[in-house]
């Protein structure tokens, strides 16, 4: 006569081998969660930064007088995003040039973590020279260029 069913051999090896298994398992899900965490808010912060920067350096461009981005400025991006938080730097350049470099931070994992982004434009009212000549003939022609992103 026949039974059917485990024997108690069966069953512990089932449970030693899960017992090895399980945690491993666990852990890769563990970690494959935080890199998604870690990958939404940098992609989030990246936009965040992207859309600030476009604007402050919009507003210093064509601002007359001083840039309107002058200086250091800090803020966040309530109520929408409130746990990112950013900070502009200006700082001029050659050729008239003013460069614009904006961070991010967030708190992540109880970690600060940031991303910076950067662009160079010309403010308003400044204007660059440029001279070109032709060979033979001398003559000698003078431009202004407005300046752009």
């Amino acid at each position: 006569m026949s039974r059917r069913g485990f024997t108690i051999v069966e069953v512990l090896a089932t449970m030693a081998l899960m017992a090895v298994v399980l945690p491993v398992v666990m852990r890769g899900l563990s970690i494959a969660q935080q890199t998604a965490s870690a990958t939404k808010h940098m992609h989030q912060a990246a936009s965040l930064a992207q859309s600030k920067l476009n604007q402050l350096a919009t507003e210093a461009q064509y601002s007359t007088g001083t840039s309107a981005a002058g200086g250091n400025q800090t803020g966040d991006f309530a109520p929408e995003f409130p746990e990112f938080h950013w900070n502009s730097v200006t700082t001029q350049r050659d050729y008239g040039l003013t460069e614009l470099d904006l961070s991010v931070t967030w708190l992540e994992r109880t970690q600060e973590r940031s991303i910076v982004v950067s662009t160079l434009y010309l403010p308003a009212g400044t204007t660059s020279t440029s001279t070109s000549s032709t060979s033979g003939t001398g003559t000698t022609g003078t431009g202004t260029t407005g300046g752009g992103q």
